[in-house]
């Protein structure tokens, strides 16, 4: 990597080289390739990544670079460490069990660096896709749905109670990671939230109305498949620290009053209940238009049962002709053979 590319991308991994290799594969294929790769391993077994990386080589093409660490750290220190050994003026992150659609980094770099210096981020919509790894060593796809398909745009009220933006569809001015300090190291789980909050303190976050990256989650059911999205107790602690960072602790020392915090609160209320009725209104008509179907089948096998009836009634009818016909016929037969 002789010259500086335009991204840094990081990628954090730790033991699950399937699916490190399936994320390679998905930055490879990026129709964008003014890019560097940080894989940072986090603590995990040095071979399997070197191996993944080394299978890699042609399609990544000296633009990859790979930091072991001894012992594991915190994710937001691990993408630190990632963001701050490239090069890149943007940032992007996309862990080791997540993928990007091909034009994932044109159509956001295209975005970003076009817009005015105040919009220091942009993200688009994402899908979730809840999988297995199958004893057979191969990724067994259960469902895909929606992550966030209501994203339009990003304000910090909204990133403060619903969370809305995946970090593997965020694309960061490094100006603005540099403005905010980089990750809270401290925190176990909901850093990329954590850091999103405080650089919408500073900056304008875009929205690319598509869904351009697919974030993977699976059951808790090995150390090495798991994501922490399933670790709830980690999220709530997460979510009171920096609770008490933008919010509480400003109340305490007076800075904030209540009622501000409940204006803003009330705003994204008011979103999400209309959400809430509009997807009310679409079960409601789905209700009535499924109740329009059941009652047109009951006529329809109303009908139908009239009409067996009916045939059942012709056929009594005509079974005492239809037995004359016959009888005729034989009758008929009968005399022309003995003629």
């Amino acid at each position: 990597m002789s010259s500086s590319p335009l991204v840094t991308i990081a990628m954090r991994t730790f033991e699950r080289p399937l699916l490190l290799r399936r994320a390679i594969d998905s930055v490879v294929a990026q129709t964008f390739e003014d890019w560097e790769l940080v894989i940072v391993n986090n603590g995990g077994d040095p071979a399997p990544v070197d191996v993944t990386v080394a299978d890699c080589a042609a399609e990544l093409r000296g633009r990859v670079r790979v930091i072991h660490l001894p012992e594991g750290r915190r994710v937001g220190a691990a993408a630190d460490l990632a963001y701050r050994s490239g090069d890149g003026e943007l940032l992007a992150l996309i862990d080791d069990d997540d993928t990007w659609e091909p034009e994932y980094l044109k159509r956001t770099v295209h975005h970003l660096t076009a817009a005015p210096d105040e919009v220091g981020g942009v993200t688009t919509r994402v899908r979730r896709a809840f999988e297995r790894i199958a004893d057979d060593g191969t990724i067994e796809t259960l469902r895909i749905e929606d992550f966030n398909p209501n994203l339009e745009h990003v304000n910090f009220q909204s990133a403060f109670i619903s969370h809305p933006l995946a970090s593997n569809a965020f694309l960061l001015r490094r100006s603005a990671y540099e403005r905010v300090g980089g990750y809270d190291e401290g925190l176990r789980t909901g850093e990329d939230a954590f850091m999103i909050l405080r650089l919408l303190s500073v900056i304008r976050i875009d929205v690319i109305r598509e869904e351009l990256a697919t974030r993977h989650e699976r059951e808790p059911d090995a150390a090495s498949n798991r994501n922490t999205i399933a670790d709830k107790l980690l999220i709530r602690d997460g979510d009171a620290r920096y609770r008490d960072f933008f919010i509480e602790k400003n109340m305490r020392e007076g800075d904030l009053a209540p009622s501000e915090v409940a204006a803003a609160i009330s705003v994204v209320d008011r979103e999400n209940h209309a959400r809430i009725n509009e997807a009310l209104d679409h079960v409601r008509e789905l209700r009535l238009l499924g109740g329009d179907i059941a009652h047109q089948e009951a006529i329809d096998r109303e009908f139908l049962e009239g009409y067996d009836d009916g045939f059942r009634a012709l056929k009594f009818v005509m079974a005492p002709i239809v037995g004359l016909r016959s009888l005729g016929g034989r009758l008929t037969r009968r005399g022309a053979e003995g003629g």
